[in-house]
């Protein structure tokens, strides 16, 4: 990075006289001495390359002034690294001497892309110290937002370091290693600011020497303590070892011909919550996603391997189908489902993402190497990562606005290609910085132009380019994204939205006469059902609104959400102990369509229908409705009962 292109924006407590002048000083730099002036440099300097921070802040990533002991400073970097995805180099500078400040939870500090200088220093020593670093890559970032950036991962980091300790028993003094195991205890506790003490002691009359018979209890001793913290804290409870652990709504799907049910990762897997499907083939794998029910797929992440072998006639062959041609053609033949991957390899970590580099999947890269599949901190690092992204990949399902059949007719199909696309992540950035744009500019009364097209219900054209019915969608999902905004500007005002967000969003040369034509642009132009809001928000939507616009919309929509998959769990179960309605659904391809002609879906394996908002509530009921006359009297009891329980 050179001085030239050094353009950072400078955090501080406030805007004391230093801090202005550094600002003058720094060639065209900005300074922000509050969270929402740095949100508004983050905002207007899009091409920011590097940032300035003062360790003690007196305030943090919410706004709320603290304690500059507390190094809010830190903080906010681990913050913006983990839920904004920043990626430019920082320097942090502090009155305090780098040792006395660095703790566990503060090694960030330390990490790739960030410097240290103690204060008092002059601009030059800043920008010197800057143009040593470099703008993280995405392995780098997500490395630094694995381990650095959140308390459980720091913990998790701190015990992957003891795991060479294994390999070096012998020729390490007993005395070193115990010093080493006990600095590992003291830290990991100092990450949630907890007392060592106890755990210490416990250590030390359980292990009176160490050596390479009992080193790995030793270090699986360390790894459950760092465990039992994290389920501590990230539960505020303490762990219960014999709890049952509730089992996670989705599934993953694991090839491999080395790895199968009986291994580390399936048992981590498995204990915590993760339903798993096996297979060595990358063929069979493939049959095993088309059996999976397309609609709403049970399958949200895939865990591959690169290369795949088997044995024939006692030699090692490698099999017709590899890894990396199944993955290619899980892009090309499950476009249509919202799916994640991790390749997990033996192979160089370089190597692999060079090799999926042009895939339309996009998976994450774990190699074998630096997270051996019998270590169990390594595993259990991989572990916490799939379940994120399983997760993100059920949870982006599940917001899918299907309920609306202008969306699942006109949109759906395009919205899943768009979000297969290998540019998607850099389509979306701009997609969100148009929005924000254009929200900064009507808040100001500046009538922003509306990115809708001229045209009826947005649908494929015959013969058009992908990349050009890709754009023609974007102008359809952009506008959309603002109406919900819009939706929530107006309602906050106690106004009627629905004439304002058509004469503001509407194109001009479509005529809103009459009130059909009012209903027919939210309902079938835009898909968006502004009475369900947040629910029919895709997750996209939710993020936009929680990350740029600061409006916190994802905690409503996450108790909806709840609500709606413990309702689909109660009507699955009820339907699983009638008969007359079990078979109905058998009759009618597990699909029933109401009376408004709104489809409503259930999954074939426990009969659980899917709501994406209240109205399939509503059109369950009434399938059920058609079948009162044939129910006995008890059978009506329970109706009753589970109605009052899905209503209430």
């Amino acid at each position: 990075m050179e001085a030239k292109n050094t353009v950072p924006i400078i955090v501080w407590s406030n805007n004391s006289d230093f801090a202005g002048s550094l600002s003058v000083k720094i060639p065209n730099s900005a300074i922000a001495v509050s969270r929402d002036e740095l949100h508004s440099e983050l905002e207007k300097n899009k091409k920011i390359n590097s940032m300035i921070v003062l360790a003690e802040l007196i305030w943090d990533h919410q706004g709320k002034v603290i304690s500059q002991q507390e190094f809010a400073g830190v903080n906010l970097i681990k913050t913006l690294r983990r839920d904004y995805d920043l990626n430019v180099p920082v320097l942090f500078v502090s009155f305090m001497p780098l040792k006395t400040l660095l703790k566990p939870d503060r090694e960030i500090i330390t990490a790739i892309s960030h410097g240290y200088l103690q204060l008092p220093a002059t601009p030059q020593q800043m920008i010197a110290e800057l143009n040593k670093l470099n703008k993280l890559s995405p392995v780098e970032l997500l490395d630094i937002q694995l381990f650095s950036c959140s308390p459980a991962g720091i913990i998790n980091s701190k015990l992957h370091q003891l795991s060479g300790i294994s390999q070096i028993v012998n020729i390490i003094d007993n005395k070193e290693i115990r010093k080493v195991i006990i600095q590992c205890l003291e830290e990991i506790h100092e990450v949630y600011h907890e007392s060592p003490a106890m755990c210490i002691s416990d250590f030390n009359n359980k292990f009176t020497s160490i050596d390479k018979k009992n080193i790995n209890e030793v270090l699986q001793h360390v790894y459950n303590e760092g465990q039992l913290l994290i389920n501590k804290y990230s539960t505020g409870l303490q762990a219960e070892g014999n709890k049952e652990v509730a089992r996670k709504p989705w599934t993953a799907l694991l090839v491999d011909d080395e790895i199968g049910t009986n291994s580390l990762l399936a048992k981590k897997l498995d204990e915590a919550g993760v339903d798993l499907v096996y297979t060595d083939s990358g063929e069979k794998a493939l049959e095993i996603l088309k059996r999976d029910d397309g609609y709403r797929n049970m399958i949200s992440i895939i865990i591959s391997d690169y290369r795949l072998n088997e044995v024939k006639n006692n030699l090692i062959h490698q099999q017709k189908m590899q890894g990396y041609s199944f993955l290619q053609r899980v892009g090309e033949d499950f476009r249509s489902r919202i799916l994640n991957a991790i390749v997990y390899s033996g192979m160089p970590r370089k190597f692999l993402m060079e090799t999926f580099s042009s895939f339309t999947i996009r998976p994450e890269i774990f190699s074998k190497k630096d997270y051996a599949p019998h270590d169990e901190q390594a595993t259990s690092i991989l572990v916490n990562r799939i379940i994120e992204k399983g997760e993100d990949a059920y949870n982006t399902m599940v917001a899918l606005p299907i309920s609306c059949k202008g969306w699942e007719n006109h949109l759906h199909k395009t919205y899943l290609l768009y979000r297969n696309l290998q540019d998607y992540p850099a389509m979306e950035y701009k997609v969100c910085e148009f929005c924000t744009e254009w929200v900064k500019e009507f808040r100001i009364g500046n009538n922003p132009a509306s990115p809708m097209i001229k045209g009826d219900a947005f649908g494929p054209k015959k013969n058009e380019k992908e990349e050009d019915t890709i754009n023609r969608f974007i102008a359809y999902y952009k506008t959309r994204r603002l109406a919900q905004f819009l939706h929530l500007f107006f309602e906050n005002k106690n106004e009627d939205s629905s004439d304002k967000i058509i004469s503001t969003l509407a194109h001009p040369d479509r005529k809103m006469d009459s009130p059909s034509a009012k209903r027919g642009f939210f309902s079938q132009i835009l898909g968006f059902k502004k009475e369900e809001f947040p629910l029919g928000s895709t997750m996209e939507d939710l993020l936009w609104f929680e990350r740029d616009l600061q409006i916190p919309v994802l905690g409503s929509y996450k108790k909806f959400r709840i609500k709606m998959n413990e309702a689909e769990q109660k009507l699955g179960k009820y339907i699983s102990g009638n008969s007359k309605l079990k078979n109905d659904l058998v009759t009618k391809k597990y699909s029933f369509v109401g009376k408004n002609k709104q489809q409503l879906y259930f999954n074939p394996s426990n009969n659980n229908p899917y709501f994406f908002d209240t109205s399939d509530l509503g059109i369950s009921m009434e399938w059920i409705n058609t079948h009162l006359d044939g129910f006995s009297e008890s059978e009506l009891n329970d109706y009753v009962s589970i109605n009052g329980q899905l209503w209430s």
